[in-house]
């Protein structure tokens, strides 16, 4: 995705241009923790990490490549340039400024982190902060006992953040009049400073735990197989500081593969379904 001249109908052109490194290691275990009598306990336990680097872009290691498309979703244009991919660098990562609190006039207030009194744009004064996970976990549990069994599954993502658009758009107490005012516990009260310039005070982060299934079922002996009647719910329970709609990491911004982090402000909230059912066995 780089700024070559004009394509077809676009000023831009998708191609592979660059080398990425992705390193990591995986750990599973499976065990059976427990059988005797009707009783009978397994678990499976599976961890993995993973490190990207972007190596080279265009053949020119020093190359950077900002990447935002604020109109696409409804931002406004401070987001702009706030999303860069850089050889040497991690790919996914955000170039904000650091919130360093309201001043007494209930402006914004942001780090001055090269320390020479003056807020800079691009340079010296914004820190990077990635979006993507460096870890992953699977927890799965079986119980059976008798005719019972429980099926329990455990998934947990953490490293990353993202860019809360609800926040973003909700929590401004001047855009639009008529619209209400959506108060977290990040909420700032005393800010007069009309519109939300973008800075890390919205990318929060994200990592979770889930209790992504869970299953109780009996199964019945018939004459030539068995019937199983079972209760069962998918995303039941998520754990996690991120106050979004929903913490998973995002990989793609409406097909845009290479713009990551974003939870758009039009995000719907993530379905959790109960299902019950019968399986037969001959």
């Amino acid at each position: 995705y780089l700024p070559d001249g004009e394509w077809m109908f676009s000023r831009y052109q998708y191609r592979n241009a660059g080398k990425l490194s992705n390193r990591g290691w995986a750990f599973s275990l499976d065990a059976a923790v427990f059988s005797k009598n009707k009783l009978e306990w397994t678990t499976g336990l599976r961890f993995s990490t993973c490190q990207s680097k972007v190596l080279q872009i265009d053949s020119r290691e020093s190359e950077e490549i900002y990447l935002f498309s604020p109109d696409a979703f409804d931002f406004p244009t401070s987001y702009y340039d706030a999303l860069v991919i850089a050889a040497g660098h991690e790919p996914g990562l955000f170039e904000t400024y650091q919130f360093d609190g309201v001043d007494e006039n209930g402006n914004w207030k942001f780090a001055d982190l090269d320390g020479d009194n003056i807020l800079h744009e691009y340079q010296g004064d914004r820190h990077e902060l990635t979006t993507l996970p460096n870890s992953e976990l699977g927890l799965h549990q079986s119980l059976r006992w008798g005719r019972f069994d429980l099926q329990a599954w455990v998934r947990g993502v953490f490293g990353h953040r993202l860019l809360n658009g609800y926040r973003h758009k909700l929590e401004d107490k001047h855009v639009v009049p008529w619209r209400n005012v959506v108060k977290t516990d990040r909420f700032l009260d005393q800010l007069e400073s009309p519109g939300n310039p973008f800075s890390d005070y919205f990318l929060e982060k994200a990592s979770f735990l889930k209790l992504d299934y869970l299953a109780l079922g009996y199964r019945h002996p018939l004459k030539n197989g068995s019937i199983r009647l079972y209760l069962a719910a998918r995303n039941l329970l998520t754990f996690s500081n991120y106050q979004g709609v929903d913490p998973e990491p995002r990989l793609e911004n409406e097909g845009e593969t290479y713009v990551s982090g974003i939870e758009r402000g039009d995000t719907y909230f993530p379905a959790r379904t109960v299902a019950v059912g019968v399986e037969f066995s001959f």
